[in-house]
């Protein structure tokens, strides 16, 4: 048996028993197929399908998000021995617009993370008790391990999906 196209400009074949079809352009695609006789058949009648090729419709390369800048002047206010602590910041001055803060407190020491949260675009500043800091890094009162309590605050400012680089301060908590 042997396939060859009808409309070259559509679509084409080998021309022999190799049944692919390579696609060439938007229109009708006819393939013949053809069988030959032997001493013991006559020939089959050629056969012709058709089918409809279209052009396929783009995909549009996404958009990657635009990353925002990173937040200025991080500070937080409350010292070794505050009761509260305040961690305020500036927003991003240009850049890709901020949908969120995305806010982490770690006890530097122990390797703990004591708080990690995304805010609100509206929001500059978050305020955190000495016991919350203090019942979040330690689970009983004889884990205490050191009297001075270094904290790291970091903070990314994001676009959907992106984040600016990271702004960090650390602060230092006093146990009594």
């Amino acid at each position: 048996m042997s396939f060859v196209s009808a409309t070259m400009s559509v679509c084409t074949t080998p021309g022999d028993t190799d049944p692919t079809v390579t696609l060439l352009s938007a229109g009708t695609c006819t393939i013949n197929a053809d069988q030959a006789g032997d001493a013991n058949y006559s020939a089959a009648p050629q056969v012709a399908a058709s089918f409809n090729v279209t052009t396929p419709t783009p995909t549009p390369t996404p958009t990657p998000t635009p990353t925002p800048t990173p937040v200025r002047d991080l500070t937080v206010q409350g010292g070794p021995q505050a009761t509260k602590y305040k961690i305020s910041w500036d927003e991003p001055s240009g850049g890709a617009p901020v949908t969120g803060y995305r806010i982490t407190v770690e006890q530097i020491k122990l390797r703990k993370i004591i708080l990690r949260k995304i805010l609100a675009s509206s929001q500059t500043s978050i305020k955190l008790s000495r016991k919350f800091l203090l019942r979040h890094t330690f689970r009983t009162r004889g884990d205490v391990i050191n009297r001075n309590l270094r904290y790291r605050v970091t903070l990314e400012a994001l676009n959907g999906d992106s984040a600016s680089r990271i702004r960090s301060k650390t602060f230092l908590l006093r146990i009594r």
